[in-house]
């Protein structure tokens, strides 16, 4: 087992290790993962997804993005390379009788043959990795010719409170988190958030502030600025 308060930089380059997302997955599943889920339909609905079409969510943790397109009807694959999230994610499918399946896998290497999604998509995911770039490649390599790539993200980590209150909250539990780059802790901010227990961060900041892109594989004119469905 890795000690967290070591080595805060997993394979591929994540920038915490896999403990860190394992020691918080119960919590986020409980109380994180449900208040994204009116997001995430919305944002399947937006990158067309239909029922029947073959689905997959790459650093899903418990399934922001899988569980909903589940519930579309889809064919789902959840991917996190916490063994916690996806055993939440897991239980979660069986539970609502989904056409589902999880496995433990790192979303800079995916071990998925090239072309074979309608539709590969990240709920706050991808964003929480350092290589981001190699991250967005597997999607699309994955990703049927025609098909579509859908990214939920935040705008700038600095100027996003909720983002913040959330490292401080895995913080809490392992000191070796850090968050994704451009995010870093300052211990100043936890007082201005109210991490003293005064008051908690509001959640509908989170959805007001997030960026939704769904867009056609290999379009050259994605924009990166706003909710937008691209295709050819």
């Amino acid at each position: 087992m890795t000690d967290p308060s070591q080595d805060t930089a997993g394979p591929g380059g994540h920038t915490a290790p896999v403990e860190a997302w394992d020691a918080i997955a119960a919590l986020y599943d409980r109380h994180v993962a449900p208040g994204e889920a009116e997001l995430a339909t919305a944002a399947l609905r937006l990158a067309g997804l239909s029922a029947g079409e073959e689905f997959l969510d790459v650093a899903a943790g418990p399934g922001g993005l899988a569980l909903p397109a589940g519930r579309l009807g889809a064919r789902v694959l959840a991917t996190d390379w916490s063994p916690k999230m996806i055993e939440h994610f897991t239980a979660r499918a069986v539970a609502e009788g989904l056409d589902a399946e999880g496995r433990v896998m790192d979303c800079h290497a995916l071990d998925l043959p090239d072309d074979t999604y309608d539709v590969t998509g990240s709920l706050f995911g991808v964003m929480l990795v350092a290589d981001q770039a190699q991250a967005l490649r597997e999607m699309v390599r994955v990703t049927k010719p025609g098909g579509r790539v859908l990214l939920i993200a935040y705008g700038n980590p600095e100027q996003f409170e909720a983002l913040h209150a959330f490292i401080s909250a895995a913080q809490a539990v392992v000191p070796g988190f850090e968050g994704p780059p451009g995010a870093h802790h300052c211990p100043h901010r936890t007082a201005a958030l109210g991490l003293d227990h005064r008051r908690q961060p509001d959640p509908r900041h989170a959805r007001r502030r997030s960026h939704r892109h769904a867009a056609r594989r290999h379009h050259p004119g994605a924009r990166r600025d706003g909710p937008r469905a691209v295709r050819r």
